[in-house]
Order: C-alpha cells, then structure tokens, then sequence
C-alpha cells in the first residue's frame, strides 16, 4: 500500500503500520526521474549543452581562454577551479574557491599555520606561502642566545611571551616549536623546557661551556653523559637507567608559590646521574640574578644570594634582617635572637662548613654563635644545635670552619647571638658554604 503521508514532491513517506509495496517504490523512481534526474541534452563535442537538475549544478559546461585553461565555470567547478593568480617569487597572490578558503583560515587568528625552518649561521628562517600571525614549526636547528629571525624575507625581533630575551637552547632541533606574531616585526615564543614550571635542566661538559645568557632557575648539571631524565624525591629511585638524573629534595620536597605565577621553589640537597648501576654525585650550576652559582661546591648563600635550594633563611625576631649583601641580627640587650636556614643540606661527602662573617663583640655563649642544626630544627635553641663555633671580635671578614667530614645526611645552618648582645652589637655573615 501507498505511504499514509507524502513528501512535498509526493514521494512516499512512510508510517510505521504502513505496508510497502512493489509499485510504490516504481512510483517513487518516477518521480525522482521526472524531477531530478532527466536527459541531458549535447552538443556536437559530446558536452552537456543543457541539463537539470542535480547535472545543472555539478557538469555545467566550462568556458576556455585562448591559452586553454578554464576562463569560466559553473557548479561546484565554479567555486572550486577559480583561476589563481601568481606573483614574481611564484607565489599565490590572488586566489578565490577553495582556496581562497584555505587561505583565510590558516591566516586567521584562531589556527596555526606549519612554516619550513631553516638555519645557517646565527640567522633562523621561516617560509610558509600562505603566512599567518600564529606560527608552528620543526626546528632545524638549536637557538642561541643573540640569534636573528627572518619570516618570509623580513627581519623580526625575538622574546618570550612574558616580554623576556630568548636564552640559549630555548628550543632545540627537531623541537616542535609554537611562536606568535604580532604583526609589527616581534615573534613571541612559548619557549620549551619549563616555562610555566620555572626551572630548565641542561647538561654541559665543563663549568667553562655554562652559557652567557640563561633562563633564571636555569640548572646545568656538568656531566659527559647523556641525560636520559630526571626526576625529584627525598628518596632514590629504584629504577638506575643510565644518563637519568636523580634531584635529591629535603622533607619539604617541591613547593610551588601559589601566589606567584611560573615561580618553583625547589629545595634541593644533591644532584646524582645513574651510570646504570648506581648514582654518582655531579657537580652542578644553577642561573640566578644573571650570574652562575656553584650548586655542589655547597653555596648555601653568598652575599644577598639565597640560591633556590636554600629557598630562604628565617628570622626569630625584627632585628634578623636580610641585608642587600648579608645576612645580619643586632641584639636588644634582652633577647637571643637567631636566624636559620629554611632547607636542609646533605653533608654527605663534604669535609668542611664554612662562614665568612664581621662581629661586633665576641660570641661564646653555648647555646650561640655559628651552628649546625638539627634537620627539622625550626628555631636556634640549644636544643636543635648539633654543633657550634664561637664568632670572634672582627671588623674585617673572617672565615670560620667547622669539621663535617663525619657527617652524614641532611642538616641546616643557623647562627645566633647571645640575650646580653648590646644594642649597638652586629653579626653579619656574608657567605655561607660546604667543601
């Protein structure tokens, strides 16, 4: 039987109790025939001279030039085969259909558009015909430092997306790297190797191959061997694979400053690389204020330096001040005031605890002077001190040692002066390290 109800052009539509039959599909097919699918009529060259239907849209007749290419067309021919036009260097200047498409898209702001690169010498080049303000690329080579940019035959500056100049090895070859263009000459990279984390890990064959320019946090671990990867725990790693690197932290582990956008606060103790047996202690650099600080000689501080792994050193009172290039408490007259290090520091494998300092008076009180602190020790009391040494008189710095070769395991620093210091009375300690 025939559909209960019709399409408008009065083909069969079907209702679920409805029963087909035999003739209402050849009536279909008659309609589809009559309306969509009639005979196509040709001219002499065997091309459709007239047609309808579906045929009118897809093969209507093309329109040739004198050089033969299509000069007119129709259906989806005529949005799809538009001729192109070519500028000087070859390239598409003027285009329409679908490429025209193309062309729009990949230049809009909201995709990325796939340039070659290339580098010879200290120039990195960028072609893509198209072009397009957000660009992707495989490096064909490493940037370094004071390296220029060309995209398409024009010279463009370098930073990062926060504004900051590229350091060295801000990607590497075969990186994919992802840069964005202003449209006024400057190219914006999203740089490789821990930009939203805040620290990067390199590995150079001598302290003399560190690189002059540097990300902050940057860590150069000196070592022959390939670094196969790296990971950070109080604890070593059970697997050994060769080349990876194991970032000993003390108990506070990895903490990052919530209220500072891409800032890390590492506490870190040692830097070990596997030699697939077992982990050998590197020495190491980490970039901070624009300068390389000596990680494993054990710089716990150097002058109004508070390296990461230190992460701070605190005060029990308002006269324990962090100075521009010290660390300084002046007594009251009334309290013991003291100042420790936030970290703790392995001295496994060191000999010697070294403070270079100025007193104003003589500090020899049991329970102050320069310390060695027990790991957990949150103030310098004499119960959290493991060992002290008296800070003599001195108006000139002065180093003092304390014997650490039987050492073993994590401690911290502090240093404290006595409740009868004078008000007048200074310690300021200006570099504090491990040998």
């Amino acid at each position: 039987m025939a559909s209960t109800t019709k399409f408008p052009r009065g083909l069969n539509n079907w209702a679920g109790t409805d029963k087909p039959s035999r003739m209402d599909f050849i009536s279909d097919n008659e309609l589809l025939n009559e309306d969509v699918m009639w005979k196509e009529e040709y001219d002499a060259d065997g091309t459709i001279a007239d047609a309808g239907g579906i045929s009118a849209f897809f093969m209507s007749k093309d329109t040739y030039d004198a050089t033969g290419e299509v000069a007119a067309s129709g259906g989806i021919k005529a949005f799809a085969m538009t001729k192109e036009i070519y500028d000087s260097n070859g390239s598409i200047a003027s285009s329409g259909g679908i490429q025209a498409a193309i062309t729009a898209s990949l230049a809009g702001t909201d995709n990325f558009s796939t340039y070659s690169h290339s580098k010879s010498g200290t120039v990195h080049t960028l072609t893509n015909q198209v072009g397009g303000n957000n660009i992707k690329f495989i490096a064909a080579g490493d940037f370094n430092a004071g390296d220029s940019f060309k995209v398409n035959g024009a010279s463009f500056s370098t930073q990062s997306i926060d504004g900051k100049a590229l350091f060295d090895k801000a990607f590497v070859q075969g990186a994919v790297v992802t840069c964005f263009s202003n449209g006024a000459g400057t190219l914006n990279f999203k740089t490789g190797g821990g930009e939203t984390l805040g620290y990067r890990i390199i590995t150079v064959a001598n302290e003399n191959s560190l690189p002059g320019n540097a990300k902050e946090n940057t860590i150069a671990i000196v070592t022959n061997m390939f670094m196969t990867g790296h990971s950070f725990s109080n604890t070593e790693p059970i697997v050994k694979t060769a080349g990876h690197l194991w970032i000993k932290t003390n108990d506070y582990g990895i903490n990052m400053n919530v209220l500072n956008r891409n800032q890390l606060f590492m506490n870190l103790v040692t830097i070990t690389q596997s030699n697939g047996i077992s982990y050998v202690k590197k020495d190491a650099f980490i970039y901070m204020n624009n300068i390389w600080v000596n990680l494993l000689n054990g710089i716990i501080y150097d002058r109004g330096v508070i390296p990461v792994y230190t992460n701070d050193f605190i005060g029990s009172h308002a006269r324990a001040t962090k100075e521009p290039a010290c660390l300084q408490i002046r007594g009251n007259g009334t309290d013991a005031i003291g100042m420790y290090s936030n970290s703790s520091f392995d001295f496994t494998g060191f000999s010697t605890l070294n403070f270079i300092y100025t007193s104003s008076a003589n500090i020899t009180s049991s329970s102050a002077g320069l310390c060695i602190l027990d790991k957990n020790a949150t103030s310098v009391t004499s119960s959290t001190i493991k060992q002290r040494v008296n800070a003599a008189s001195s108006s000139s710095e002065t180093t003092v040692t304390i014997d650490i070769s039987s050492y073993s395991g994590e401690y911290k620093v502090g240093f404290r002066c006595h409740s009868t210091y004078s008000s007048s009375s200074y310690l300021r300690i200006y570099k504090i390290f491990l040998e």
